[in-house]
């Protein structure tokens, strides 16, 4: 095995990321699962579980929920203020964050499962050092996604957020601080199991 990593599963059942898990497990890591629920039902704080634990990588899952709703669970921003960890944030982890930072999250033109195309600022990426997150990936890479309610728009708007790839007016890849975005379900692809191996791999 390369090691653990930690998984915070923001699915409504605890079985929601069972794609993302397998992903894990092929990559040859040991996820250890969070479940957003449990620790809501035990008023536990997420930022002291990430403390206490020696991981030093996190994946936060997707979810079927909308931001918007107020009884949906979202992600608190006190967690990214270790320093020491590195997030990477899936769908509806992302949006949840950006939401709380000011960024749009809006209804989708259209809702759909899909694979496609997404070319990537390789430029930029290699500018700002994450040039290691697309070793072995092609470009355009093959993403899929689950996309029904929301997502988060293309822009430049917040200071200190990077976009590494877009599609059609949304944002798909960005990196902010010690958070990697991702609005699409890399584990869902060869291309992005590649890319989530880049990143447990790399500092």
């Amino acid at each position: 095995m390369n090691g653990e990593v930690g998984v915070l599963d923001m699915y409504p059942t605890e079985r929601g990321s069972w794609h993302l898990i397998h992903t894990l497990f092929e990559l040859g890591y040991n996820p250890i699962v969070l479940h957003i629920g449990t620790i809501v039902q035990k008023n536990q704080s997420l930022l002291k579980l990430v403390l206490r634990s020696r991981i030093k990588k996190w994946i936060f899952s997707g979810s079927p929920q909308s931001v918007h709703n107020i009884k949906s669970n979202q992600i608190p921003l006190d967690v990214f203020k270790l320093k020491d960890r590195e997030f990477l944030l899936i769908c509806y982890s992302m949006e949840s964050v950006l939401n709380q930072l000011g960024v749009a999250v809006n209804e989708r033109y259209e809702n759909r499962k899909e694979h496609f195309n997404l070319y990537i600022q390789k430029t930029k990426a290699f500018i700002f050092n994450k040039e290691y997150l697309f070793n072995g990936v092609k470009n355009p890479m093959i993403g899929w996604r689950n996309h029904i309610g929301y997502t988060p728009a293309s822009s430049d708007e917040l200071k200190g957020i990077t976009e590494l790839a877009s599609y059609r007016g949304e944002l798909m890849i960005a990196f902010y601080n010690n958070i990697l975005f991702m609005q699409f379900h890399p584990e869902r692809t060869k291309d992005g199991k590649r890319f989530i191996g880049n990143w447990l791999q790399g500092s």
